[in-house]
C-alpha cells in the first residue's frame, strides 16, 4: 500500500510533481508506507523525501474524542492493476497483482527550494496548473491533469 499526494501551491496556483524512475512519467509524489506510520504521515513524508518540500495535508480534522486518535482520510482510494515485473537486480520478480494508493491533497509553497532526491526520482518541478492541458509534457501519468484541475478547484 502507498500513499502520495497533490500538492497545490494555491495562490501560485502551481502543482508539484516528481519524474518516477520505474515508470518514466510525471507523478504525484508518493510512495510505500513505512511499519508504524499512518497513510497521512507517509504522504508528507514521501513529499519532503523526494521534492525537499514541506506540505501539510489540507482539510485535516483537528478534534479530540475520548480514546480515540483522529488521523486524517485520503482524498481518493485507488486501485490500480500492476503488471508482473521480471526479477531484476537485487529485486525478486513480481506477479501481477492490484496496487492500493491512497492519493491525499496538499498544500505547499512553491517557492521553496526543490531538492530532488535522484536516488527515488529523477527530477521535481512545479508546474502551472492554469491552462495545464495546454502545456503538460506527453509524459505525464494519465490521469494526473484531471485530478490535480479537481484538487484545485476545492481550494
Amino acid at each position: 500500500m502507498t500513499a502520495s499526494m497533490v500538492v497545490i501551491d494555491s495562490y501560485q496556483a502551481k502543482v508539484l510533481l516528481v519524474f518516477h524512475k520505474a515508470s518514466q512519467l510525471w507523478v504525484f509524489p508518493g510512495g510505500h508506507i513505512d511499519p508504524n506510520e499512518t497513510p497521512g504521515e507517509a504522504a508528507v513524508r514521501e513529499v519532503l523525501e523526494e521534492t525537499g518540500v514541506r506540505a501539510i495535508i489540507r482539510n485535516e480534522r483537528v478534534m479530540s474524542l475520548p480514546g480515540m486518535t483522529l488521523h486524517p482520510s485520503p482524498w481518493i482510494t485507488a486501485e490500480i492493476a500492476a503488471p508482473a515485473k521480471p526479477e531484476r537486480p537485487g529485486k525478486p520478480a513480481e506477479p501481477a497483482h492490484s496496487h492500493i494508493d491512497l492519493l491525499f491533497v496538499g498544500t505547499a509553497d512553491s517557492t521553496q527550494p526543490l531538492d530532488a532526491k535522484v536516488d527515488e526520482v529523477d527530477s521535481a518541478r512545479w508546474w502551472p496548473i492554469i491552462g495545464f492541458y495546454d502545456y503538460f509534457p506527453a509524459d505525464v501519468r494519465a490521469e494526473v491533469p484531471l485530478l490535480t484541475r479537481t484538487a484545485y478547484g476545492e481550494f
